[in-house]
């Protein structure tokens, strides 16, 4: 193939620009296929396929209308042949058949520069180049593992001469095409061409002239980073400006050089003549170069340079800059739609506040259309910022989002730290093969952005996980609140109807029928006719007390204490739904903060790594807080006052860490990103919680010892159920239930044994005092009269079978007694029956309480056994 440039003076300077971006293409082929790995051999075969595909789109594969290929139809009526395997004809027998034939005439073939319409020929040149530079290198390595074998070495030299030959055609072909080219296309061709140069001279042992090209290429290359706006752009340069490194270090070696920083080298030497000499017309090349930089080049810096922990990481890999890139724009993304997320809630919040004032009840809306205002709030931010959109959203109907704002950047954190990782190994394989202070100096790098990237990952999932608990407390404390007034609400109703009479008592009848007067009963046979008073009687007789009045009352004290007692049931289930849930995600939070704690940046920074270890306490310490609470629902109180007591610990270990911590702005830094902020109050409310549950759940226990009923066993929910194990197996990671440390653990501190007086107290009843003259003695217990008003029986205690021995001695229920709810977690809220007695239920109740009173003087007001 040839290249003919002597039509290039016909070409017009009007024509259609060529964009040709020989950099960017290099360096996807050679990173995609093989050269990450110093797989020269691969490379060549991608090479040589797309060579193919080349010539065939341009129509230059070496075949004519003497070489045309017989296809043989199967449409065109013609039976098909049967395809049996031919086989493979050699040369020589190809060479045969074609003399047969007439001959095989090479037909050459020729790249007209007037014909030129786009860049594929000059696509076709560059990857020419890059097959024989890759046979070379292949060859290369071949010959020194046979200890330098002189023939291989010998190929290896002319397909390097072969190279260069491909590399000076693209040239000329640009240079011909110069009106429909841009400088920055100019110089990348050059920077090519001088490289390709370099590396064949540096393959025959010419050291100084090899340092010369290489020179001048690292100056242009230098330009064209400064000279480019976009940070993709630069960060190719860059890579190439590496790249041809470790070759100038050894040529400067072997010259006898004894400066190390290639920066000096270049300045010394690569003099204006000198640049001049390998590339005429170079000070004019870069004064255009600099013509065509855009005004806004010098905004880049920031984008290609991650300065984090008092280090600057320079980007100089194109797919790291754009993952960067990315993962910023999604970051400033989140802060405007976190923003505009809590501007919306709070102008709700205050709608709601003012319709409340106003006495009016706001509008309710469905959860549907609540989402759907949140998503819209959402979406008006995100529209704004486009940048790095690969990773697609699923939608619902409607168009409308279905993920949060932290998915967006998210998805864009967890991409770039996959192509980091990716980097990291493939430069460590690259750096096993061909030791080179290149491959060290981008290791390093490569490895410090991997853990910036790692570190905005695992902060992100905290700061989710953390907004995600307070999202799961707020609704549960919602939900409690509505419940609760719903209760209070329910018996408030009942109270209003005991006070206006229409619940119970007599029941007046109308004036129509009092008005009436009975007619006067008909003497029976044999009886005395009642005498005719001439006068009314000024005395009428007060009838007697039944009692009715009394046990209504009791009756509805027993009603409302029974609907307290199953709103307390059901606040206690509800409080247990939210605990695996609570726990699965503190637990990660913890997780995340372990990985971050293992990076080599904060494990090399003593105030970082505090602040992490504190940090990682102090979830710890949530973490075991609710896992007691499940525990204590479960009927496992000593387990749970050792889970308390270990999380007391973990909060005194995150106060320590914050007290060792000497710059305080590290903790700003750390506080800002990783949640919650670090300091007292926090500790303080955390400890008072933590101290709360532990009295409360060491009375239950003192209620039960000193208890005179039986009380059924612990449930084994946290066995039996699918939550239950997976909060159990948590509990394992940190504690071992060991029956010394849980005795020890129930044990309470100082000043335990006033508390545990006390509540023997409140538990057994203090002996009955004489009446006095004049008052009657108490016929029956508390229990006994509750009992004979409300009718309970086993079946109507289900739900509290398992509720502290003290309720059922006193008849009464401890408040925050939630043993054995932790199983009823998983099944569905009953709401209590509600409890209607008719006018003959009550009478039936009164006749029973008649027949229990024992028979004695005077109707038994006396001489009672």
């Amino acid at each position: 193939m040839r290249l003919d440039t002597t039509k290039a003076s016909a070409i017009p300077e009007d024509g259609s620009k060529i964009t040709f971006s020989l950099l960017k293409l290099v360096s996807e082929a050679r990173n995609e296929h093989g050269m990450r790995q110093l797989d020269y051999e691969r490379y060549r075969q991608f090479c040589t396929k797309k060579v193919h595909r080349l010539r065939q789109t341009l129509q230059l594969t070496h075949k004519d209308a003497q070489h045309t290929v017989k296809t043989q139809g199967s449409k065109g009526g013609q039976t098909q042949k049967s395809k049996r395997s031919k086989k493979k004809q050699t040369a020589v027998t190809q060479s045969a058949a074609d003399k047969a034939k007439g001959g095989n005439v090479y037909t050459e073939k020729t790249i007209n520069v007037a014909d030129v319409k786009n860049d594929r020929p000059a696509q076709l040149l560059l990857f020419e180049a890059e097959r024989a530079w890759a046979h070379s290198q292949d060859l290369k390595s071949q010959s020194n593992e046979a200890e330098e074998d002189p023939v291989l070495r010998k190929s290896g030299l002319g397909r390097a001469r072969r190279a260069v030959g491909w590399a000076d055609d693209l040239f000329k072909l640009t240079e011909s095409l110069a009106s429909r080219v841009d400088a920055h296309t100019k110089v990348e061709v050059i920077s090519y061409r001088l490289s390709t140069k370099a590396s064949a001279l540096f393959d025959k042992g010419e050291w100084e002239s090899c340092l010369e090209h290489l020179w001048v290429a690292r100056v242009l290359l230098t330009a064209l980073a400064k000279g480019t706006s976009d940070s993709r752009a630069e960060a190719l340069a860059n890579s190439f400006i590496d790249a041809g490194e470790a070759q100038m270090r050894f040529s400067a070696y072997q010259i006898g050089e004894e400066q190390q920083d290639m920066e000096i080298v270049t300045q010394e030497i690569a003099t204006p003549a000198t640049c001049q000499r390998i590339v005429p017309g170079f000070d004019q090349l870069v004064q255009k170069l600099r013509e065509s930089q855009p005004m806004d080049a010098g905004n880049k810096e920031a984008a290609v340079e991650i300065e984090w922990r008092e280090r600057k990481i320079p980007l100089r890999n194109a797919d790291l800059v754009d993952a960067v890139l990315r993962v910023r724009s999604q970051e400033a993304a989140l802060v405007d739609a976190v923003k505009a997320t809590e501007q919306h809630e709070g102008e709700a919040a205050a709608a709601a506040k003012a319709a409340r004032a106003k006495g009016s009840k706001p509008a309710r809306i469905s959860h549907a259309e609540r989402t759907a205002r949140k998503r819209a709030a959402a979406g008006s931010v995100g529209e704004t910022s486009k940048a790095g959109a690969s990773g697609s959203v699923a939608t619902q109907r409607g168009g409308q989002s279905t993920s949060d704002p932290f998915d967006h950047a998210l998805a864009a954190l967890t991409d770039g730290e996959l192509l980091a990782r990716r980097l990291v190994d493939d430069n460590a394989d690259a750096l096993s093969k061909s030791h080179s202070a290149r491959y060290e100096r981008v290791g390093d790098d490569l490895k410090a952005a991997h853990e910036w990237l790692q570190y905005r990952l695992l902060s992100l999932q905290i700061r989710r996980s953390n907004k995600m608990v307070e999202e799961v407390e707020e609704k549960a404390a919602k939900r409690e609140a509505r419940k609760q007034a719903a209760l209070k609400k329910k018996l408030d109703i009942t109270s209003s109807a005991k006070r206006s009479g229409g619940s119970g008592g007599r029941k007046k009848k109308p004036a129509a029928d009092s008005a009436v007067k009975k007619e006067p009963k008909k003497p029976q046979p044999g009886s005395r006719a009642k005498a005719v008073r001439s006068t009314p009687s000024s005395h009428h007789r007060r009838p007697a007390r039944s009692g009715t009045r009394h046990l209504h009352a009791q009756r509805q004290a027993a009603r409302t204490g029974r609907a307290r007692q199953v709103a307390e049931g059901q606040s206690l289930r509800r409080s247990a739904r939210a605990i695996p849930a609570l726990a699965k995600l503190l637990d990660n939070s913890e997780s995340n903060l372990l990985s971050i704690a293992a990076l080599s940046v904060i494990e090399s920074d003593p105030d970082a790594s505090t602040i992490v270890d504190g940090e990682s306490a102090w979830y710890r310490s949530e973490l075991l807080y609710h896992l007691a609470r499940a525990y204590s629902l479960a009927g496992e109180k000593g387990e749970a006052c050792l889970l308390l007591r270990r999380a007391a610990l973990c909060v005194r270990q995150a106060r320590q860490s914050l007290d060792l911590v000497d710059d305080a702005a590290v903790v700003e830094e750390m506080d800002a990103d990783i949640p919650p902020a670090l300091n007292e109050a926090l500790f303080t409310k955390s400890e008072r919680a933590i101290q709360v549950s532990l009295r409360k759940i060491q009375k239950e226990m003192r209620q039960l010892e000193h208890s005179t009923s039986k009380v059924v066993g612990a449930s084994s929910s946290l066995s039996s159920t699918k939550a239950g194990q997976q909060l159990r197996l948590l509990a394992s990671k940190h504690v071992d239930f060991d029956p010394e440390d849980v005795a020890e653990a129930s044990r309470p501190d100082e000043g335990g044994e006033e508390l545990e007086e006390e509540e023997v107290e409140e538990v057994e009843p203090s002996p009955v005092q004489q009446p006095k003259s004049g008052q009657a003695k108490p016929t029956r217990t508390a229990q006994e009269a509750l009992a004979a008003v409300t009718g309970d029986d086993e079946d109507e205690a289900e739900h509290f079978e398992e509720a502290p021995a003290a309720a059922h001695a006193e008849g009464e229920v401890e408040e925050g007694s939630d043993e054995g709810e932790f199983a009823a977690a998983e099944d569905a809220e009953g709401d209590g029956e509600e409890e209607t007695d008719s006018e003959e239920d009550e009478e039936e109740v009164v006749a029973a309480e008649q027949q229990k009173k024992p028979a004695g003087w005077l109707g038994g007001w006396f001489g009672r056994k």
